[in-house]
């Protein structure tokens, strides 16, 4: 396997792994498990950072299809920039400043940005040639 696989290897699996954490984070809180969901929601991040890092050395080693490119990058900014929404309105209802209603307004966008991105970059990376 060469760097190029290694690092999509590393991509894919970072993918995997922030489902899992993000899954677990949202069965937690859905629960009522606050401290524990929390901490899945620091472990999805540091997860999906990793994921992104993966990506855009994955992104170094191939070239994608430009208009599977110029979809999926508006897609994956607004997914990234989304996951501030959950976030802030969870740190508001924890606070008592915003009702639960505020922060699964905020989860479902975030949810809708983070399919969107997802979808069109599996998508993109099924176009990748090396370079």
């Amino acid at each position: 396997m060469n760097e190029a696989q290694r690092t999509l290897a590393s991509f894919v699996g970072a993918y995997g792994v922030t489902g899992v954490l993000l899954f677990t984070a949202m069965l937690l809180g859905h629960k009522g498990r606050v401290s524990a969901h929390i901490f899945f929601i620091v472990l999805f991040l540091a997860g999906f950072g990793a994921t992104l890092y993966f990506a855009e050395r994955t992104g170094s080693y191939y070239s994608f299809d430009a208009h599977a490119k110029a979809i999926h990058m508006p897609c994956a900014y607004a997914g990234t920039l989304s996951a501030l929404l959950p976030v802030g309105s969870g740190l508001l209802h924890w606070r008592k400043k915003a009702p639960l209603l505020v922060h699964r307004v905020a989860i479902v966008l975030f949810l809708v940005a983070f399919v969107a991105a997802s979808g069109t970059g599996i998508y993109m990376v099924t176009t990748r040639v090396a370079r």
